[in-house]
């Protein structure tokens, strides 16, 4: 079987509000409580913090993360997203509506397709089509099981991603987090 990617994003905060998460010791999200940055930002509970600012969390992720507070307007984290495999099985009669990286990546999810249709999200990695494994020819094999019969199943690793809404709350938030950089200096 395929080693599995360690899905991760990077997330900006802004100072100028509560962040709105409970981190433990070890890094791990343990609540994000709804309504504050966080939430807006789509950082869900199980997520896992790798670095903060840049600098990477072994255990006193909550220190680090005060520190980081504390010392400028906006500041990133970056986090590790836990995954879980899903099956999901797909007509051979409509396109599939995805761009399939060779390693299995999934680049891109066209709206109105099957794939959109089925919950599958970029950023998301094919691990198996019709039961053969993929290793570096996931087109390929896409294109062989969409002509062996009326349909065919296929295993992905799917990361727990932001949620679109949480997407379009990251960019609203970033764009005030932004001008607060830059306007809060106290320079005329």
């Amino acid at each position: 079987s395929k080693p599995s990617k360690v899905a991760q994003i990077e997330v900006s905060f802004s100072t100028s509000e509560p962040l709105g998460m409970l981190v433990l010791e070890d890094g791990e999200i343990a609540e994000v409580i709804p309504g504050y940055q966080a939430d807006g930002l789509g950082v869900r509970a199980g997520w896992s913090v790798v670095s903060v600012g840049g600098e990477q969390v072994a255990k006193n992720a909550p220190k680090l993360v005060a520190a980081a507070k504390a010392e400028s307007e906006v500041f990133s984290i970056a986090f590790s997203l836990p995954t879980s495999e899903v099956s999901i099985q797909f007509s051979t009669s409509d396109p599939l509506g995805m761009l399939v990286l060779e390693d299995g990546e999934i680049a891109e999810v066209i709206p109105g397709y099957q794939a959109d249709a089925l919950g599958i999200r970029a950023g998301w990695v094919v691990l198996t089509v019709a039961g053969a494994p993929v290793e570096a020819n996931a087109p390929n094999l896409l294109s062989a099981a969409k002509s062996g019969g009326p349909s065919f199943t296929a295993t992905f690793e799917a990361p727990q991603l932001p949620s679109p809404t949480a997407t379009k709350n990251r960019e609203s938030i970033l764009s005030r987090a932004s001008i607060f950089a830059r306007t809060g200096g106290g320079e005329d």
